[in-house]
């Protein structure tokens, strides 16, 4: 017999919920890569990938609106 967490399931229960990756509904999952959000650092000033991202996506949008 398994102890039982308070809250939670006991073990059994756990493991018997859980359904391979290849089995039908659950969808192939794609392992996150680790990215840095910080392109450039200059001091205590910091450009992340995202603010880029603003920039060069307004910049294109003034341009086709133009």
């Amino acid at each position: 017999m398994v102890a039982r967490i308070p809250g939670r399931g006991n073990r059994a229960e756990l493991l018997a919920c859980k359904a391979p990756a290849t089995s039908v509904g659950w969808p192939f999952v794609l392992p996150n890569p680790d990215i840095d959000p910080v392109l450039i650092r200059l001091g205590p000033i910091a450009l992340r990938w995202y603010g880029l991202m603003y920039v060069l996506g307004l910049t294109a949008a003034f341009f086709m609106i133009k």
